[in-house]
């Protein structure tokens, strides 16, 4: 049996009551991730919670980066190049390798371009400058089970800004 005199008992009573504030203190000033909904899945979910690839950007950080076109994009997205044989007229996307051989304005891209969920074709269509974009999502990896053909490589979706009164 162990017996501590009463300098000793106030010794682990302060040490334990410094303990438990500082774990408090720490518990309420730990950083918080913030939440980002994505529309990847074709409904608005956490990007924690969704079993796909995906790198979100709002509006406000878009912004704050100074996007202003499509070839922008590559410095902000892991694993994504972006090429211009013509310019940022025809931006030419490249995701985990996965891109296009051929040139050609008539040539359909492996990697699909949407805004609004409205596929865009052809690949000169794809260089528009961003305006109102509330949000930009790019999934990488197949996508043909949500998003259908030609999205072997992956998906671009551009969300713009709904009008306000």
């Amino acid at each position: 049996m162990l017996f501590y005199s009463s300098a000793m008992r106030r010794l682990f009573a302060r040490s334990s009551l410094a303990i438990a504030v500082s774990a408090a203190c720490a518990a309420n000033a730990a950083p918080v991730l913030e939440e980002v909904l994505v529309t990847a899945q074709k409904r608005a979910q956490s990007a924690q919670d969704i079993p796909v690839a995906v790198t979100g950007l709002g509006g406000d950080q878009l912004d704050k980066l100074g996007f202003e076109n499509a070839t922008d994009v590559s410095a902000q997205v892991p694993n994504m190049q972006v090429s211009g044989p013509y310019g940022d007229v025809q931006p030419i996307f490249s995701i985990r390798g996965v891109s296009m051989s051929d040139y050609s304005s008539n040539q359909a891209s492996p990697i699909g371009v949407y805004v609004d969920e409205a596929y865009l074709g052809p690949v000169y269509s794809h260089g528009a400058n961003f305006f109102d974009v509330e949000r930009l999502e790019v999934l990488r990896g197949p996508q043909g089970t949500l998003y259908g053909k030609n999205t072997t490589g992956g998906a671009i979706n551009i969300i713009t800004r709904t009008p306000r009164l």
